[in-house]
């Protein structure tokens, strides 16, 4: 289309030769539209919920971590108290 001659002088066949071509060949041509058909039926079923809850190795309680009345809480010994 950029060489398309404006002025009508370059190739003596008018203004804007490729786009009168273009023109007169779809000049005559028609689409035919399709009626538009009824859409189906939602047929999706529902996801099902596959979320499973899991606990860590270091969450879940273990009673023989540490024995009872060991004077320890956990991890750590008892804190003792700070003297300033």
């Amino acid at each position: 289309v950029n060489f398309d001659d404006s002025s009508g002088q370059s190739c003596n066949q008018g203004k804007f030769p490729i786009v009168s071509l273009v023109k007169r060949l779809t000049s005559n041509y028609t689409v035919s539209c399709v009626p538009l058909t009824t859409p189906p039926l939602n047929t999706t079923v529902a996801p099902k919920n596959r979320t499973k809850i899991i606990t860590p190795k270091w969450k879940v309680p273990r009673p023989d971590y540490l024995p009872t009345g060991s004077g320890f809480t956990k991890h750590h010994p008892p804190r003792k108290p700070y003297n300033a």
